[in-house]
C-alpha cells in the first residue's frame, strides 16, 4: 500500500510529517536554547512537515508526477529504487556473511561473557559497604562508590548506577560490533588471498595511462636528481 502514491499513503506521511516536524522544533529548543515545549512553534513546523508528508505520499516528489498519467505509468512499470537495490544486495550476502561470522561467535561471547562478569563484579563491590570505600565528597550520594546518587546529563536527570550500566552495556555491545566487523573484514581478506594464491598467473597486463604518467614523471625527476648530483661532484 505504502509502495504506491495515493491517499492512504498521504495519510500516513502526513501523520510521519506532523509527529517529525514537532520533534525536530522541540529538539531544537530543548537542546540548542533550552526553551520549553511550546505549542505555536510545534504546530507551525509540525504543519510543514505534514505539508512535505503529504505530498510525498500523493507522489509529487516522483519524477513520473510531471508527465501525463505518469503516476499510472510508475505502478503499472516500477522501477527498482535504491532500497530495492540494497535489499537485493543484503538478501545475497546474507548466507556467506552468517557463515563467514560463525567461527568467531564462540570466542567473541566467551569475551563479552568475562567484560560482563567483571562489571558486575565490580558493581557488586562498590554497593557493598566495606572499610576500603571512601566517601570523596561531603555528600554521600554524590560519592562515586555508593550506589545512591544522580547524574544530570543536559537537564536529564539519571540515577548514577543505571548510568553506568547502561554505560557498560553501550561500551560492550560497541566493542562486539566492532570486532565482528573486523573478523568479516579480515575473514574476506584471507579468503581472497586463498583465492588469489590458488588461481593460475595471469599474463602481464598493460599498465593504465595514468600508472604511466606517474611512472614518467618520477622517472624525469630522478634523472634531474641524478644529473646534479653528478654535477656537484664533478
Amino acid at each position: 500500500m505504502l509502495r504506491h502514491p495515493g491517499v492512504a499513503r498521504a495519510v500516513v506521511g502526513l501523520i510521519i510529517g506532523l509527529i517529525l516536524g514537532i520533534a525536530l522544533i522541540t529538539l531544537i529548543r530543548v537542546l540548542a536554547f533550552n526553551y520549553p515545549f511550546a505549542s505555536g512553534p510545534a504546530v507551525l513546523f509540525g504543519g510543514f512537515g505534514g505539508l512535505f508528508g503529504w505530498l510525498w505520499g500523493v507522489g509529487s516528489f516522483n519524477p513520473y508526477s510531471h508527465e501525463h498519467h505518469g503516476i499510472e505509468h510508475a505502478i503499472e512499470h516500477p522501477e527498482p529504487t535504491a532500497v530495492d537495490h540494497a535489499l537485493e544486495v543484503v538478501r545475497k550476502t546474507t548466507p556467506e556473511l552468517v557463515e563467514t561470522s560463525k567461527p568467531f561467535l564462540q570466542p567473541l561471547m566467551l569475551a563479552l561473557g568475562v567484560c560482563v562478569a567483571v562489571v558486575v563484579v565490580v558493581m557488586v563491590l562498590g554497593m557493598i559497604p566495606t572499610p576500603l570505600q571512601r566517601v570523596t565528597t561531603e555528600t554521600p550520594t554524590a560519592s562515586a562508590v555508593t550506589p545512591a546518587g544522580s547524574l544530570n546529563l543536559f537537564g536529564w536527570i539519571v540515577n548514577k548506577t543505571v548510568f553506568f550500566a547502561i554505560l557498560s552495556v553501550v561500551i560492550l555491545v560497541t566493542l562486539a560490533i566492532l570486532a565482528l566487523v573486523m573478523g568479516l573484514v579480515m575473514g574476506a581478506l584471507g579468503t581472497q588471498v586463498e583465492k588469489a594464491k590458488k588461481s593460475p598467473d595471469a599474463p602481464p597486463v598493460e599498465e593504465p595511462p595514468l600508472f604511466r604518467l606517474i611512472d614518467f614523471f618520477i622517472s624525469w625527476v630522478n634523472d634531474l636528481l641524478e644529473g646534479m648530483r653528478q654535477s656537484v661532484n664533478r
